[in-house]
C-alpha cells in the first residue's frame, strides 16, 4: 500500500470546504440569498471554484504537486475576483463568502505544504 501524506488530507479537506462554500449562501441582497454556484439563476464563479478545487484534490491524491498548486492558485485568483466584485457590497455577504475565501487560502497553503512534504520521485531504482 502506498504512503498517504498528511498534506494530501489537508488538500482534500480544503477542496471539500471550497465545494461546500459554493453551495452555502454567499450574499443576501434585498431578502434574497445567493450562492456562488448559481447567483440569480445564471452559472456563477462557483462552478469554476468547484471544478478547480476538485482537480486540486485529485492531483493531491496522485501526488501531482505542481498541478495541484496551479489549480489551487487559479482557485484563489477566482476567489479574489469574487471579492473584488463584491467589495462594494460587503455589508450583504454571509458565511458562504467568508468560507470560500478562507478555504481558498487554505487550499493554496495546503498545496504548498504538499510540495514541501512529498518527496521527489527518484528516477533511478535502487537495487
Amino acid at each position: 500500500m502506498k504512503k498517504f501524506y498528511p498534506s494530501q488530507i489537508v488538500v482534500i479537506v480544503a477542496a471539500v470546504l471550497v465545494c461546500i462554500s459554493t453551495l452555502v449562501p454567499a450574499a443576501e441582497i434585498l431578502g434574497q440569498q445567493m450562492n456562488l454556484l448559481m447567483p440569480g439563476g445564471d452559472v456563477g464563479a462557483g462552478v469554476f471554484l468547484m471544478a478547480l478545487s476538485i482537480l486540486a484534490g485529485v492531483m493531491a491524491l496522485f501526488k501531482r504537486k505542481v498541478l495541484c498548486l496551479i489549480f489551487a492558485i487559479l482557485n484563489l485568483v477566482i476567489a479574489f475576483t469574487q471579492y473584488a466584485s463584491l467589495s462594494d457590497y460587503l455589508d450583504f455577504v454571509t458565511a458562504g463568502f467568508y468560507l470560500m475565501m478562507v478555504s481558498s487560502f487554505l487550499l493554496v497553503f495546503a498545496a504548498i505544504f504538499l510540495m514541501v512534504q512529498v518527496p521527489k520521485k527518484s528516477k533511478v531504482k535502487e537495487q
